[in-house]
């Protein structure tokens, strides 16, 4: 499959709205990485480069696979681009092991472009990889995973599938004879496909991997070769006679019905619904035009799945033709990597969507779709509980980004005709209004009162804000989507932030199990805000709930309403740190408020989102000159501070990458007692977790200034939180705090226009800026 020799008006287009991978432009230009590439290969003349792989994570990083053809022959090799870590990353690299390559040396840094080059067989997480390559090596390690195997001496390896810093998989050969499969992973994949390898078992007509050994060190593990034909092989023959579909149906449910002793995780509905939203952003970073059509599906599927029934089985988890074998009448099911335990009509769906796609790409008649479909859903046992098209458009959706990321021809065109299948084989018949609920009506309940200070009913960009403020509606609707059977009496509905045309924030009060229960109604125009929702839920489940031993908690989630574009959560109580710090005790809360920030990031709940040091630089050359616009006499002022705090955070190290609020001031952390909440983790992100305490240290100074005139005023306190701060992170982190707390106040000179009452701190902020950065005036 021929890449086309120059970059795409698309592809350009990533790459300029990219600013936190400097080198993507030139990984993903074939003729700038040669070009790159060329000037650190001596003597070998390097002739075309192919791109066959891309994994990109936005604002991250970035690995590019190619196959070049050189003087020399075809030369496999991969290129990863990275943010601000680069340096880092260049460190750990260095210290790897590597073996020669036909390029000469193993591995490459194109440090003026942020990228590592890693020449096969050397691989930045499989180090296993390059053993295979050497025979004295290969036989150590084959004799580690199968100790006492008489065909571990004269086996041969042949090479079937491999992703970069993923998974290797190869055939092993004796006398040319297929007997076994080796896949190496990365310490983590391994530990999830020891678990899987063990769980099943073969059936009737169900066969399944028979593991054969296994080891942890290079995260190995060897399974019996299955004889047989791929599915995908003969999908498109017409003598491909129904009766095989019907009998690959009835081993998933052999599958299915499996109860393995190795416990399974749970992939719940909202964890489908989590990804599906995860590649909205996706879609959204690729081709922003498809953005809107993406989250109206993704919303339409979620409004189906969500809320109805879950019977978890054991499911394959990625199921579709290629990992089909037919073998007389048995059927075997290869790489059970991702079994795990969900709705059945998951892998139900996942196939048929890859019956759809292979139609879409012309490797299978159109007409042949429906037939094999429907013999496959007649095998496994018929009709579902929940339409089986929903997770066929669910598996659809799940594809999206594979024409990118396979490097296929035509990418854009063909997300788009994936997109726009998903969107027309989803039944229109089981798609209700979503501002129409569909429960029981419940009784007339006393007028509730409501507050709208903000006059958010009359908010055009969030149109519905009006259903959320009917009581009616609101009782109907948390009925239905998170409090169901449980009896409610809702008191009162109170609007208590509203960003225009933004967010909002609502308040429902309560009468729950007879105690009053506040719930926060979080409202973002754009869309559910599923990330978020997810990582604050995450936090509490990972040791942050409210009666953690740590004494540090995030509130509780309870749902979401997606007709509101809105997720709830309880309601805390306790009062701000912001008062608190200036009164007596002030020093002791902030260093327990640095516990709980390193507590927090230390979790490292994932998430897509990414924010860096040059991240927040863009920021302020995008604000400050507003200001100057505002303020001409300032205006050479400014640029100089801007000038200033762009040298400072080229000059300033990366104190490490993590989980972080992004968004940690007084605020946002609320004192019960012994115990602390943060709350408001809608820019979680990951990121250097210095920013977390440089922002809530800027935001202490800026705090003095305004309540007393005298910015020092928690000197004390700030001192405080950068000391505890450090005691756990390490001493290397203050430097970094320091200047996020530099910027921090810069940041502050804009914030102040925006409000009236701060207007008079302007310039204050101004000189304090340019004390903290060391400019003289």
């Amino acid at each position: 499959m021929e890449d086309p020799p120059v970059l795409s008006a698309t592809e350009r287009s990533i790459i300029e709205r990219e600013r936190g991978v400097p080198g993507l432009g030139t990984l993903l230009d074939p003729d700038a990485f040669l070009q790159a590439l060329s000037a650190r290969v001596n003597g070998i003349e390097l002739q075309s480069a192919r791109r066959t792989y891309i994994r990109y994570k936005p604002g991250a990083n970035c690995v590019v696979a190619y196959k070049l053809e050189t003087e020399l022959g075809p030369v496999d090799l991969y290129g990863k681009a990275y943010g601000r870590d680069a340096p880092v990353k260049f460190a750990k690299d260095r210290a790897r092991k590597q073996v020669p390559s036909a390029l000469g040396p193993g591995r490459l840094a194109l440090e003026e472009h942020a990228i590592t080059v890693s020449v096969f067989p050397n691989d930045g997480k499989l180090s296993a990889l390059a053993d295979l390559m050497d025979p004295a090596a290969r036989m150590l390690l084959l004799e580690s995973v199968l100790p006492g195997d008489p065909r571990v001496a004269a086996s041969e390896i042949r090479p079937l599938a491999y992703k970069p810093e993923r998974r290797y998989v190869a055939r092993l050969e004796l006398g040319q004879e297929p007997w076994g499969v080796l896949k190496l992973y990365t310490r983590a994949g391994y530990q999830a496909a020891r678990r899987r390898a063990l769980a099943f078992g073969a059936g009737e007509l169900l066969d399944v991997p028979r593991l054969l050994g296994k080891w942890s060190h290079p995260g190995a593990v060897v399974t019996a070769w299955m004889p047989g034909t791929r599915l995908s092989e003969c999908l498109s023959e017409p003598e491909l006679g129904l009766d095989r579909l019907l009998r690959v149906g009835a081993a998933l449910a052999e599958l299915h019905a499996q109860n393995p002793d190795e416990q399974l995780p749970l992939r719940r509905p909202n964890v489908e619904i989590d990804t599906l939203f995860s590649l909205v952003e996706t879609v959204g970073q690729l081709l922003p035009g498809l953005a809107s059509r993406a989250w109206l599906l993704a919303r339409r599927i979620s409004s189906l799945i969500e809320g109805r029934p879950f019977s978890p089985v054991c499911v394959h988890g990625d199921f579709y033709a290629k990992q089909v074998l037919l073998h007389g009448e048995r059927v075997g099911l290869l790489d059970l990597d991702g079994a795990t335990r969900a709705a059945a009509e998951f892998d139900l769906g996942v196939f048929i969507a890859h019956l759809e796609r292979d139609a879409l790409r012309g490797r299978l008649p159109k007409g042949r779709v429906q037939p094999l479909a429907e013999a496959f859903v007649k095998g496994y046992g018929g009709g579902q509980s929940l339409p089986v098209e929903v997770y066929v458009a669910a598996g659809l959706f799940r594809l999206l980004h594979d024409p990118f990321r396979h490097c296929e021809p035509d990418w854009e065109q063909r997300i788009e005709a994936l997109l726009t299948r998903a969107e027309r084989i989803l039944p229109r018949s089981d798609v209700h209004p979503l501002s129409e609920a569909k429960t029981t009506p419940l009784p007339a309940t006393p007028r509730v009162p409501v507050s709208d200070r903000f006059g958010v009913s009359d908010d055009p960009g969030m149109p519905f804000l009006s259903d959320a403020l009917d009581p009616a509606a609101v009782e109907r609707q948390l009925a239905r989507w998170v409090l169901g059977s449980t009896p409610f009496t809702l008191q009162e509905v109170r609007v208590a932030r509203h960003k225009p045309g933004r967010r909002c924030i609502i308040e429902y009060g309560l009468e729950l199990d007879g105690e009053p229960v506040t719930l926060l109604g979080k409202v973002r125009a754009k869309g559910l805000d599923v990330i978020c929702h997810r990582i604050t839920s995450s936090l509490h489940d990972a040791g942050f709930g409210p009666e953690s031993e740590s004494g540090i908690s995030v509130a509780e989630t309870v749902g979401s309403i997606p007709a509101w574009n809105m997720w709830l959560q309880r309601k805390v109580s306790g009062s701000a740190a912001t008062e608190l710090l200036a009164q007596p005790g002030g020093v002791e809360l902030a260093r327990r408020i640095a516990r709980a920030i390193h507590e927090l990031q230390r979790a490292n709940v994932p998430t897509p989102r990414r924010h860096s040091l040059e991240d927040e630089l863009r920021i302020l050359h995008e604000r400050l000159p507003l200001v100057a616009s505002a303020n001409p006499t300032w205006a050479r002022r400014i640029e100089q501070v801007l000038s200033v705090s762009s040298r400072l955070g080229a000059a300033t190290p990366v104190s490490g990458f993590s989980g972080i609020h992004r968004d940690f001031y007084p605020d946002h952390v609320i004192v019960d007692g012994d115990r602390l909440y943060i709350i408001d983790l809608d820019l979680y992100c990951h990121g250097d977790p210095a920013l977390d305490v440089g922002n809530f240290a800027g935001h202490l100074i800026e705090q003095g200034l305004r309540s007393s005139g005298d910015p020092d005023a928690l000197a004390r306190e700030q001192q405080a939180l950068e000391d505890a701060y450090c005691e756990l992170a390490g001493e290397h982190v203050r430097e970094t705090v320091r200047t996020y707390t530099a910027l921090t106040l810069v940041r502050h000179i804009h914030i102040s226009t925006l409000l009236p009452k701060r207007r008079r701190l302007t310039e204050r902020l101004l000189e304090l800026s340019e004390r903290s950065l060391g400019i003289e005036r």
